[in-house]
């Protein structure tokens, strides 16, 4: 089976755009118990409803929690690092992120990755979305990504 290891900024993407769910049940998914801080305790002390959302993922099991030891990376913060780390302890198919910072540390060590806007489109050619589902949850996140791949997905979906 697939295994994505995301981080803060792609967990809580998806989850804004609504499909962390529908991606959870078509592959596995882990965080690291740092992304979960960032992600879940943090955001419940503010009461952002995709730290709800994410914890209750974790409850059901669709959502994979997992500890490592990891060693700080320069630039990178410890949930990057951590999932860095994840991926490899794993050997992950690829890792979800949006972070700018965390995508040329991936690029420069050849590693797989995907971002968000990346993983509606894929739920949609595999059939895990409609193409109106698609369609909303790049509307949820459009402003919280780059506008070019924006743009790219919504003619990829057909919109």
């Amino acid at each position: 089976m697939s295994i994505f290891v995301l981080d803060a900024d792609g967990l809580i993407k998806l989850t804004k755009a609504g499909v962390i769910e529908e991606l959870a049940k078509y592959r596995k998914c882990v965080i690291t118990e740092e992304v979960f801080s960032e992600s879940v305790k943090k955001g419940k002390e503010r009461f952002y409803e995709d730290a709800f959302v994410i914890e209750k993922l974790i409850n059901r099991k669709l959502l994979a929690l997992e500890k490592i030891k990891f060693a700080e990376i320069g630039n990178l913060g410890k949930g990057e690092a951590s999932t860095l780390a994840l991926y490899k302890k794993k050997k992950g198919d690829a890792i979800i992120t949006d972070d700018r910072k965390f995508l040329s540390v991936l690029e420069e060590q050849n590693i797989p990755f995907m971002v968000p806007i990346d993983v509606i489109t894929v739920l949609l050619k595999k059939r895990k979305i409609t193409r109106k589902m698609a369609s909303e949850a790049l509307e949820k996140i459009k402003f919280l990504t780059r506008e070019e791949l924006y743009i790219k997905a919504k003619s990829e979906i057909g919109d």
